[in-house]
């Protein structure tokens, strides 16, 4: 015969599901204001800015010189993907307006057009992987080595796509000034200040965050997966992925549930994995299914 449970005891499991049940809300509810992806903000900024002002001193360049400089900021405008991506995905705020200005801000120092990438970024979730549909595909047909030489055509084929979309007037109007914007900064620095710090502490650096971010968002997970509900995106859940990608390599997550924030990612990988494993999410070291 069973020894029924105690009172005590059934209000103990009671607690602990009533406070997992709160955390799993918590971890999915908006934050309201996401204040770490306004630091991030406020970080790539400042080193970004201070790198070039030290940059701008420099009276006699050197090839280590340079390349540190480059490092330098291509650490900070890594992080430019991420505050643009939340943005649009309106998870800074919870009104649009306010999501616009983080992300344009965001987007600015990487010299991309908030808006179109904000609409490409849509339709791309919408059709992850499609060759036809998908404005990302283009970064699937070749090796990540000679994306330098595939990006014009790349570019051009998913503003294509982004222009068909019917997206208001508006928004290629205010990217094409604040690209105008880019443009005349850059042009002003040089004749002002210094071309070569202009060169090292922003144009080149601006390259290689973009490579670098075309490789953990676009080819890393999608890159040999159907165009298929759950099965599209992977997670590669490799702990040392998480600071170098800012939590990107749980990007299959973020195809499932888009308005998790950045930083939750992996604490919502833990809680869920079961969930996503059902629905055959790719997850890279166990056998993934495609």
């Amino acid at each position: 015969m069973s020894v029924p449970e105690n009172r005590s005891e059934a209000e103990a499991r009671e607690g602990t599901g009533r406070a997992a049940r709160d955390e799993t809300a918590a971890l999915f509810a908006h934050p309201g204001v996401d204040w770490p992806t306004l630091a991030l903000l406020a970080v790539m900024w400042v080193g970004l800015v201070l790198n070039f002002v030290w940059a701008a001193r420099v009276s006699e360049w050197t090839l280590p010189l340079g390349l540190l400089h480059i490092a330098i900021a291509t650490f900070f405008l890594n992080m430019s993907f991420t505050i643009w991506h939340e943005a649009a995905h309106g998870t800074i705020f919870r009104t649009r307006a306010p999501n616009d200005i983080a992300g344009v801000l965001g987007a600015w120092p990487a010299m991309l057009p908030y808006f179109t990438v904000r609409r490409d970024h849509v339709l791309h979730h919408e059709f992850v992987n499609d060759p036809e549909r998908d404005p990302d595909y283009w970064f699937l047909e070749g090796s990540i080595w000679t994306l330098p030489l595939r990006y014009p055509a790349g570019a051009k084929r998913a503003l294509s796509i982004v222009d068909r979309s019917g997206r208001p007037a508006w928004e290629p109007r205010t990217d094409r000034a604040l690209l105008l914007l880019v443009l005349v900064t850059i042009g002003l620095l040089a004749w002002l200040v210094s071309p070569l710090a202009v060169l090292f502490a922003w144009i080149l650096p601006k390259g290689f965050a973009m490579w670098i971010h075309a490789w953990y968002v676009n080819v890393l997970p999608h890159r040999g997966l159907p165009a298929e509900r759950f099965r599209d995106t992977r997670i590669h859940p490799a702990t040392w992925l998480t600071p170098l990608t800012l939590c990107h390599n749980y990007h299959g997550l973020h195809h499932v549930w888009q308005t998790v924030p950045w930083h939750r990612y992996p604490k919502v990988f833990r809680q869920k994995r079961e969930f996503l494993e059902s629905r055959g999410v790719p997850i890279a070291g166990t056998g993934e299914r495609t």
